[in-house]
Parts: C-alpha cells; structure tokens; sequence
C-alpha cells in the first residue's frame, strides 16, 4: 500500500514539472595553447567538432525526469566555450547533464554537473 501512495504521489509531482532552458557552456581542451604574456596577441587553438568528428550533441537534464536537447556542434567550438540552450524539467534539487556520441568507432559518454536553478554557469567538457 505505501508503494501505491509513493508512485500516486511522484506522478503528482512529475505532472507540476515544467520544461524551462538554460544555457550551457560547452568546453574542449586546448590543442595550441599559448601564452600572451610571452606571445601577445596569440590566441588559444581548441579541439573543433571536426577533430571530435562531432556533428551534434544529444544533451539529456535531469535526474528522475529528464529533457533532452539536440544541438548542432557549434562551429566557433575551435575559438574557445561555445554557448548552446538546454532544454530541463524544473522542480529537481539539483540537475545533470549526459551525453554519448562516438570519436574513432568509440563510444564517448560525457557527464556534468550537479547544477542548480540558481547557478548561472552550466559548463561541460566534451573530450
């Protein structure tokens, strides 16, 4: 009986969700770096979707309840954080942020966060 009451009420609460966007910082790592203070006027060279054979992205949020976003890879990726808008549920603690795609015949899962409704950076490294 306790059971029936544990799912009646978590539909309840998973029915007063509703989706919202939030963006998210999408990072590489530096494939040229550079220091100014030695080299001024260089600029960093990070991973492009083309070296990570990245076309887009399937970003799911949540932890019970998740939304998932598609995206392109963005182009200005090998300039430095790109920045992309996420689809989510809200009314959870806390979100987190999962994605898969494959580099080489691998598959690649990638996992960020936990981030907050209040947090006003969502950032995640896409190696």
């Amino acid at each position: 009986m306790r059971a029936y009451w544990a799912t009646v009420l978590w539909l309840a609460m998973a029915g007063c969700s509703s989706v919202s966007s939030h963006p998210l910082k999408l990072v590489t790592e530096v494939a040229t770096p550079c220091d100014p203070s030695k080299m001024p006027g260089c600029r960093p060279t990070y991973v492009s979707c083309e070296q990570l054979d990245l076309k887009e992205l399937t970003l799911r949020v949540g932890i019970f309840d998740t939304e998932s976003t598609t995206v392109s890879c963005p182009a200005s990726l090998s300039n430095g954080p790109a920045t992309v808008q996420v689809n989510y549920r809200t009314g959870e603690p806390f979100y987190m942020i999962d994605t898969s795609f494959l580099r080489e015949g691998l598959n690649q899962n990638v996992s960020a966060g936990p981030f907050s409704d209040a947090d006003s950076e969502w950032q995640m490294l896409i190696r």
